[in-house]
C-alpha cells in the first residue's frame, strides 16, 4: 500500500513499506483514539467493520519493522494476539517496539479464543465492541520482554464471550518472561512526525 492509501501491487522494499490502513491510524494517533493491531490484514477488516481503528503489518507474523513504531508516537496501543506460539512471540515483539513510542501499550489474548484462533474468530463466536473495550481496559500495561502464553487465555463466564458482570472481569493471562528480539532496523521514506 503506499503512503497515502492507495493498493500498489507487488511488494516495496522494506524501507517504503507503512502500517495497513495508514490514514486513519494517522487520524486516530492525533485525535487520542487507540489503536488496534492486529495480525493480519483481515483482522484489521473486522475490527474496522465495528468502527475501531485497526492496523497489521504486511508479510505476516514477525514481519514488524521499526519504522512502523514512529506512526503511533504518543498512541493507546492494543496488540491483539493469535493464540499460537507465533501469535505470541508476534504481539510480544510488537509490544517492545513501541515501549518508548507510544504512550499506552497492551498485548492482549481474547477470552475463550480458539487454539490457533485470531480475533475474527473470536468475533464470529460472538464477541463484540463492547467485551474487546473491557478486555483493554483491564489488560496491564505491556513491559519489555513479557511473552504472553497461549495456554493463558481465560475463558469468560461458561465457555461464553458475553462479559461478565462489573466487579468479575475474567483473570487476565498472566505474562512470562521471554526473549527480546528487536526488529530489524530500517529508515523510513516518510517522516512520520510530518504526520502528528
Amino acid at each position: 500500500m503506499a503512503p497515502d492509501g492507495r493498493w500498489v501491487p507487488g511488494a516495496p522494499p522494506p524501507n517504503e513499506r507503512v502500517p495497513y490502513r495508514l490514514p486513519q491510524v494517522i487520524e486516530a494517533v492525533r485525535a487520542g483514539q487507540p489503536v488496534i493491531v492486529a495480525e493480519g490484514e483481515k483482522d484489521a477488516e473486522a475490527l474496522a467493520s465495528l468502527g475501531l481503528v485497526a492496523t497489521t503489518n504486511s508479510n505476516g507474523v514477525g514481519k514488524w519493522l521499526a519504522h512502523y513504531s514512529a506512526w503511533l508516537r504518543g498512541a493507546r496501543v492494543f496488540i491483539l494476539a493469535d493464540n499460537d506460539e507465533p501469535g505470541v512471540a508476534h504481539a510480544g515483539a510488537v509490544a517492545d517496539a513501541l515501549i518508548g513510542v507510544a504512550r499506552e501499550v497492551k498485548q492482549i489474548l481474547l477470552p475463550g479464543l480458539v487454539w490457533k484462533g485470531d480475533v475474527s474468530d473470536w468475533l464470529a463466536a460472538g464477541g463484540d465492541r463492547k467485551s474487546l473495550a473491557i478486555v483493554c481496559k483491564n489488560a496491564p500495561p505491556h513491559r519489555r520482554g513479557v511473552r504472553l502464553k497461549p495456554s493463558d487465555v481465560p475463558l469468560v463466564g461458561a465457555g461464553t464471550l458475553e462479559p461478565a458482570p462489573p466487579g468479575q472481569l475474567p483473570a487476565l493471562p498472566k505474562p512470562e518472561r521471554g526473549e527480546v528480539t528487536e526488529p530489524p532496523p530500517s529508515r523510513p521514506v516518510l517522516d512520520p512526525a510530518a504526520y502528528q
